[in-house]
């Protein structure tokens, strides 16, 4: 058998189907926000977001509907975001963004904006003209300490938070009761 030649890391970083960076780059690029964030205090927030009507959109559509959205979707947001903000998608239904230089005070407004730039407008794809909704989940870096672990089980709780609210909205992570913290 010949010799696996592995792929290149650029390669290996990139979600094939948005161009945006994958899970490894973003563990990659969280672990470097993680160690300014602990040496020199900076803020920094990460969201998570997903599509509120996902199963549905499978199930009307199958993956090419839903994929037309995420690629849509990942557009949008582009636009949206600072030259130095980090949009991923470390999971195929999830994306991610980290805002540098960012405290939590602002993640209500950033996630209102995004709410509204999702929802106000129809997303085109292979069922038509959809409208969509997403849920937010968004918690600081921490000060000192902290793990990229721990990073994504902090939004991803704060996102199924929003979720079991009804979607369409954003939960940081401090405001996810307690039995509810995964």
């Amino acid at each position: 058998m010949a010799p696996v030649t592995p792929l290149p890391k650029v390669a290996v970083a990139r979600d094939p189907l948005t161009g945006l960076m994958g899970r490894q780059g973003l563990r990659a690029t969280l672990d470097r926000a993680l160690e300014l964030s602990a040496s020199n205090s900076a803020d920094g927030l990460i969201f998570k977001l997903s599509i509120d009507q996902s199963e549905q959109l499978a199930e009307a559509g199958g993956d090419a509907a839903f994929e037309a959205i995420m690629v849509e979707l990942s557009q949008r947001l582009r636009r949206l975001l600072r030259s130095h903000d980090v949009l991923a998608r470390p999971e195929r239904e999830r994306l991610a963004i980290l805002f540098a230089d960012c405290h939590e005070s602002r993640a209500r407004a950033l996630g209102t904006k995004i709410l509204a730039a999702v929802s106000d407008r129809a997303f085109a794809g292979p069922l038509g003209e959809l409208r969509i909704t997403i849920s937010i989940g968004a918690c600081e870096l921490p000060e000192r300490g902290g793990s990229v672990d721990e990073l994504f089980a902090r939004a991803n709780s704060a996102l199924r938070h929003a979720q079991s609210l009804g979607g369409n909205r954003i939960c940081l992570f401090t405001e996810v009761p307690l039995g509810r913290v995964a």
